[in-house]
């Protein structure tokens, strides 16, 4: 329901409210988390995106989209390089694959 209301109506605080819920009714389900981590992104709440985010991958983490929105808060929010880094390696050392390049095809992906 919050993906609706963040993708057709452009509501923000709708979809967090049903993030939220959704992690009430099941607190170790990923999704919820870092849909609320993109969320806060885009609101400059960058604490609590990392925070979210960080989340989603410890109840998942082999979902690789999750990494890509670590490195994209790390990036926007952080500018450490020293985040970016880790989460590079991270992500290399649990996919065996570079994450930037994935990055580039997950951008792809989403604007089709």
């Amino acid at each position: 329901i919050g993906n609706t209301y963040l993708t057709k109506y452009n509501d923000k605080k709708a979809a967090q409210l049903y993030y939220t819920r959704g992690i009430l009714i099941d607190p170790t389900f990923s999704e919820s988390y870092a849909n609320l981590a993109k969320i806060y992104l885009l609101e400059g709440r960058c604490a609590n995106a990392e925070k979210n985010i960080k989340r989603a991958i410890e109840f998942f983490p082999s979902a690789a989209s999750y990494y890509a929105t670590w490195y994209k808060i790390a990036d926007e929010c952080f500018v450490k390089k020293d985040e970016r880094d880790e989460v590079k390696k991270q992500f290399s050392k649990t996919f065996n694959m570079d994450l930037l390049k994935v990055i580039k095809v997950y951008e792809k992906s989403e604007k089709e």
